[in-house]
């Protein structure tokens, strides 16, 4: 897992002489191609001769596969310019098909690792290239497909990853199909292990592209995303990593709920099966409203909107009496705090009114009613002026509020009308 949270440490990079050399080779590819690429291309090309000729178990062989490594590296990096020309994409084809296809299936892990992440670079800048020669998209998809149940960890997380960059082309999206219930398995068995962003990017891309065939997994995927987003949130200030790993978990599973909320015929089969998840995710609202957790408010603010319009509606009943239990905290984290994300709350709040007038106009938390609590929200908003923006937001409120409480908050309306 160290192993794995250091190669995806985006910060390790500015420290790393590795991350600079790659630095300067794309530069190079850049600017100077002409004078570089080619004579670069063959000193690699002899480093992968080398380690083919070099008897298994050799110290020569252990020295090259090293070098190897490297080469696949330096490989991805320069990518941009390989894939530019036809000659250049020639020579990388016969390059890749000689020395690297065959390392899907090498005794060494971090080589079954490079590759896989190689094959990730290049398909997204060029899945044509996949396309150039017969089964070459189908071999290597099989390949990844067996790294995600590697016997070496780092392996399965980096074919999780690039896994994603294959999904934009439709043939791979059908030869996935077959084994998609084993794919999400293996992902959800991952994102137990470790906090990566991009394990959980490599799911949301998964529910975007199979959005048809991923009902039947919803449930399990939202249980997995919030024990994520539970582990990754709590791991400290100084996790960045960790904290861009719950961001990414409550978007994964806003991406659900808007699959789940779509494939429905009708309203009150939306709110029935919503609402059948509220409870699954109802450890992720513990604590949103708190100061220390601002970093994921606006993502959280943006999922429980989500859920209060989909889970309501006409012919469908009332907001849920777990969504309402998080409009005061809303109310009282507006007065303390997050005054700021005022053009955030804006969302939620109208769908709390629109959905569910009846409870907004009758509802209270220690005395106070939610109709003070918003009427509350929007003079301080209209006397704390700082920018226009924040008028308008207020204004936006007292409009959702006039027009889906006729006749029963006459007395609220005077009492706008003379900050108006």
């Amino acid at each position: 897992v160290e192993y794995v949270n250091k190669s995806f440490d985006v910060m390790d990079d500015f420290y790393s002489p590795r991350s600079g050399a790659c630095s300067v080779l794309y530069t190079l590819s850049k600017l100077r191609a002409k004078r570089t690429v080619m004579p670069f291309l063959s000193f690699l090309s002899n480093i992968l001769v080398a380690y083919q000729e070099a008897p298994e178990g050799s110290p020569e062989r252990a020295v090259l596969v090293r070098q190897k490594d490297g080469v696949l590296t330096a490989v991805g990096h320069i990518k941009e310019k390989l894939l530019s020309s036809n000659e250049l994409r020639n020579s990388l084809l016969n390059m890749i098909l000689v020395h690297v296809q065959p390392e899907l299936s090498s005794n060494v892990g971090f080589l079954r690792a490079r590759v896989c992440w190689l094959y990730g670079q290049l398909a997204s800048e060029d899945m044509d290239f996949f396309l150039m020669t017969p089964n070459f998209l189908m071999s290597t998809l099989d390949g990844i497909l067996k790294c995600l149940n590697d016997s070496e960890f780092p392996v399965r997380v980096q074919a999780a990853v690039d896994l994603r960059h294959f999904l934009s082309n439709p043939s791979s999206c059908e030869a996935i199909l077959p084994v998609l219930p084993i794919v999400l398995e293996q992902l959800c068995n991952l994102i137990d292990e470790v906090n990566n962003t991009d394990l959980v990017t490599t799911i949301e891309s998964i529910v975007e592209r199979f959005s048809d065939h991923i009902i039947p997994y919803a449930n399990v995927l939202c249980s997995k995303l919030v024990i994520a987003f539970c582990r990754a949130s709590n791991a400290g200030e100084d996790e960045d990593e960790s904290s861009l790993a719950a961001v990414q978990c409550v978007q994964a599973i806003q991406a659900i709920v808007q699959s789940l909320a779509e494939k429905q015929e009708s309203d009150l089969q939306r709110a029935t099966v919503i609402r059948q998840l509220e409870p699954q995710l109802a450890p992720l609202f513990h604590g949103m409203f708190e100061e220390d957790r601002m970093d994921f408010f606006e993502d959280l603010l943006e999922l429980v909107s989500l859920l209060i319009y989909y889970s309501s509606g006409d012919g469908a009943g009332s907001v849920s009496p777990m969504l309402w239990s998080l409009f005061p905290q809303m109310y009282m984290a507006f007065n303390q705090w997050a005054f700021d994300f005022m053009s955030n709350l804006v969302a939620p709040i109208d769908n709390y009114i629109s959905n569910d007038p009846e409870t907004f106009l009758t509802g209270s938390h220690n005395g106070v009613t939610y109709v003070q609590m918003v009427f509350n929200m929007i003079t301080k908003v209209w006397d704390e002026l700082f920018v226009d923006d924040d008028a308008e937001e207020g204004a936006k409120i007292a409009e959702v509020m006039i027009l889906n409480c006729k006749g029963r908050i006459d007395e609220v309306i005077r009492a706008l009308l003379p900050a108006v």
